[in-house]
């Protein structure tokens, strides 16, 4: 389970760039340090227009997981997520 205890520190500052595991879009980057349970880092992708999380990646840019497609703007019909 994620949270702001376990991958809180960042190691050093962010960095705005469009790699292609953005899926194009325009992203920050940023290292955040590991817990003392994990072994490494873990580098946080945000999109820069909505603040979306794209991806997490290995310190090497290696994919953890990551969006493949993302749209922003759209309507949700008001009943799409009820039981």
């Amino acid at each position: 389970m994620w949270c702001s205890a376990c991958w809180g520190a960042r190691l050093g500052g962010a960095e705005r760039s469009v790699p292609p595991e953005t899926i194009g879009r325009a992203a920050w980057s940023v290292m955040l340090a590991p817990p003392p349970r994990k072994p490494r880092p873990v580098c946080h992708v945000l999109d820069v227009e909505s603040g979306v999380t794209l991806a997490y990646m290995t310190p090497d840019g290696g994919p953890l997981v990551g969006f493949t497609a993302l749209a922003t703007g759209v309507e949700v019909p008001p009943g799409a997520f009820q039981a």
